[in-house]
């Protein structure tokens, strides 16, 4: 988030955690890095003008919800449900955010290659959450003791 944070400061970037709470997740560094490196050089490219990035990780029923959202362009419906198709850009004119229309896939492929899952809501006005769901690692009872 510090990188993101020095190249644009003219976003603000929230960070809310679960507080005092470790969340145990079997994850792959490297994919995990670039899933985060996508969702966030997304809410950037689409804020524009400003506003802000929020970045919270909780968990909620068995699982570690990462979700980031930007008050930039919203989609309409159509196109959230498009997001994940390979090459698919919400706006394909010349004029568009450059981009090669295959972040979301990735995004999603190494979600689920993590045993997860990842929704996109959108709404006029309010902007575009992303949210990935992974499931808790269980705690070994050795380690409760």
């Amino acid at each position: 988030v510090k990188s993101f944070q020095m190249q644009n400061p003219e976003l603000s970037f929230v960070l809310n955690f679960a507080e005092n709470t470790a969340i145990p997740v079997n994850i792959d560094r490297y994919a995990t890095m670039q899933i985060l490196e996508n969702l966030l050089s997304n809410a950037v490219k689409y804020s524009l003008g400003g506003g802000e990035v929020s970045i919270s990780v909780q968990l909620e029923k068995g699982c570690c919800l990462l979700s980031i959202g930007d008050q930039g362009l919203s989609m309409t419906d159509d196109q959230v449900s498009r997001i994940f198709d390979k090459f698919y850009r919400v706006d394909a004119t010349n004029t568009a955010i450059s981009g090669t229309g295959l972040g979301m896939t990735i995004v999603k492929h190494l979600v689920e290659s993590l045993s997860g899952e990842v929704t996109v809501t959108s709404s006029l006005r309010v902007g575009t959450t992303v949210t990935v769901r992974l499931p808790v690692t269980p705690v070994l009872s050795k380690e409760l003791n």
